[in-house]
């Protein structure tokens, strides 16, 4: 589904950021994830960034979620956060948070790929990975109460 759309909201800075939504990834409990091209204010450039959409009343859990990965900025283990920017769609807030994106998609979508078949070291590789990042969230005192495959990024 592809739906591309340029997008204008405010940081929490009050500075208007424009986006464009290229096409909706997916959905959750919370709303809805579309990758977008968000402008590099330090390259000039675009970067691909996924981001989390959903109505203003509903994003508690969202903006929990800035609040908790802006504390990992320093960490190669966790996803990025970009940021985040309130915009309204027909006549309704709408609370976006920017994340790291890649197109490799999540470990789920890699067992898929290979049809539940992965050899040994690459396995090796993928759970040190993952106990790296959960080694950095207990560090910082977070538990990740939500684990699994589709909710695992996979980064080359």
């Amino acid at each position: 589904m592809t739906d591309v759309l340029m997008i204008s909201g405010l940081d929490g800075n009050g500075i208007v950021v424009e986006w464009t939504k290229v096409k909706t990834l997916g959905s959750g409990s919370y709303g809805q994830v579309h990758l977008a091209k968000l402008p590099n204010l330090v390259s000039g450039d675009h970067l691909l960034a996924a981001v989390k959409s959903c109505a203003y009343p509903r994003s508690d859990s969202i903006q929990k979620e800035l609040h908790i990965l802006r504390q990992f900025q320093d960490s190669d283990k966790i996803v990025k956060c970009f940021g985040d920017v309130v915009s309204l769609k027909n006549g309704v807030t709408v609370y976006n948070l920017f994340l790291e994106y890649d197109s490799s998609g999540t470990l789920r979508d890699l067992i898929r790929r290979y049809g539940g078949n992965t050899s040994e070291p690459a396995v090796k590789c993928y759970i040190k990975m993952l106990f790296e990042g959960l080694r950095c969230i207990h560090a910082k005192g977070y538990v990740h109460c939500d684990l699994k495959p589709k909710n695992i990024l996979v980064f080359p």
